[in-house]
């Protein structure tokens, strides 16, 4: 079936969502799962793109996925 997967995650509940989707379907596989944070900018004028979600943020989110998916089992990176 698949022997790797990508998540794209962020901090939203489509996110989370998401997330369990890959684990059940990394776990029925076997798969691998490469975890990544999109980073969603809105445009702020002349100061340029504000970022929703901060470099340490999207750090931390990764890791708790990465972490999330290991504790059961998962080979997973990020």
């Amino acid at each position: 079936m698949f022997d790797q997967l990508l998540l794209a995650i962020d901090a939203s509940d489509h996110s989370q969502r998401a997330q369990t989707a890959a684990m059940d379907l990394a776990k029925l596989a076997g798969a691998k799962v490469r975890v990544l944070h999109v980073r969603d900018g809105a445009s702020s004028g002349r100061g340029g793109p504000k970022w929703q979600e901060g470099h340490d943020e999207a750090s931390s989110l990764v890791d708790a996925a990465v972490a999330a998916l290991q504790a059961v089992g998962i080979e997973a990176s990020g």
